[in-house]
């Protein structure tokens, strides 16, 4: 009788243990599957992606290259255009752009401890305060592309 109840136990045992071993192995299997498709689909959108990089710096460098000709064209067409300050110190309105940055700096810097309202007010003086500035680097421009 006790040899009966431990060979019981002993299948019991082994039934349960392989079981688990079936079970862990088709899950295994069934995660693999789902990694096999998950990776071939990976595959097509990487594939895909990689396609439309492809087209894009194509059309990109096309464009760029199209570009360039015609700024060539245009440089030609136009002759010499105004240089807006290449270099430091140097181009056109340089007088002006500095007046400009200059007004702008001394009235539009903001406190902190202003309210909204305060802070708009004050750039509503700055704007008008710089306006003389502005206009006469509007004319500058101007002057300069047209001439």
């Amino acid at each position: 009788m006790l040899q009966t109840q431990w060979e019981k136990l002993q299948t019991s045992i082994i039934t349960s243990h392989n079981e688990r071993v079936t079970t862990t192995a088709e899950q295994l299997a069934h995660v693999q599957n789902e990694l096999a498709q998950w990776r071939q689909h990976n595959s097509s959108v990487q594939s895909a992606l990689d396609d439309k990089l492809d087209s894009l710096d194509s059309s990109f460098a096309d464009k760029e290259v199209e570009v360039g000709y015609d700024v060539q064209q245009l440089e030609k067409k136009i002759g010499n255009v105004p240089v807006f300050g290449e270099e430091k110190g140097t181009g056109v309105c340089l007088e002006e752009r500095m007046d400009l940055v200059n007004c702008f700096k001394s009235s539009n810097v903001r406190n902190n401890s202003e309210s909204r309202s305060e802070s708009d007010s004050r750039n509503n003086e700055a704007w008008n305060g710089c306006e003389e500035i502005v206009n006469a680097m509007e004319r500058c421009t101007k002057k300069a592309v047209m001439a």
